[in-house]
């Protein structure tokens, strides 16, 4: 069986700590799950790990 790919992005309006917060439990539910994610985060210092075309369009979900 093929590993499923989830993509997320997060952010807050301050962009400080609840988006990094929000990127780590979503990577700790999907290693529990074994599911395979990326997580684009909008934060005080920009968008980092920024989704590609290309992560969009293999993504399960």
């Amino acid at each position: 069986m093929a590993n499923i790919k989830i993509i997320a992005a997060t952010g807050c309006p301050t962009g400080i700590a609840h988006t990094f917060m929000a990127e780590e439990a979503l990577k700790q539910a999907a290693a529990k799950l074994c599911v395979d994610i990326k997580v684009e985060t909008h934060g005080q210092v920009g968008v980092q790990n920024e989704l590609t075309a290309a992560d969009i369009k293999q993504a399960d979900g």
